[in-house]
């Protein structure tokens, strides 16, 4: 799994998109569950936290309390939401990986290189909600 501090680091972030607008509060934070790797965070929307948002990590910067996320505002606010339970099924992250432009491993070309604004790779693969009250339950 992550290590208990980025996870802790994680559950306590900011979110701010790629042109550094804040996005909001981390809620929770979603581990892959083949790479216990964090794979996605649900963070607060909104002036009464009344939103909320799933953002894929995918090449996420954490510095201090302030977790930068590859995606757009704009992007982040339209992304689809379902209520989910202690996982995010991989259903629903295929949605999000269809909205924020991110394509399973084996669908992508090999032979060309990704542009800021091209489709993104990644693994298919389930993901569950890490609590902080748990993150040194959860390490191997």
């Amino acid at each position: 799994m992550g290590k208990p501090d980025v996870l802790q680091q994680l559950l306590r972030a900011t979110v701010v998109d790629s042109q550094g607008k804040k996005v909001g509060k981390v809620r929770e934070v979603y581990v892959d569950d083949d790479s216990k790797e964090p794979s996605f965070v649900e963070a607060f929307r909104g002036f009464l936290r009344m939103k909320s948002a799933f953002i894929p990590l995918l090449g996420y910067r954490l510095e201090g309390k302030t977790l930068t996320v590859n995606y757009p505002l704009d992007v982040i606010a339209s992304a689809p939401v379902e209520a989910i339970g202690k996982s995010l099924s991989t259903e629903y992250q295929n949605t999000l990986y269809t909205h924020y432009k991110v394509i399973a491993a084996e669908e992508a070309a090999p032979t060309t290189p990704a542009a800021d604004d091209e489709v993104q790779a990644v693994e298919k693969t389930g993901s569950h909600k890490v609590e902080l009250d748990t993150v040194d339950n959860e390490v191997n």
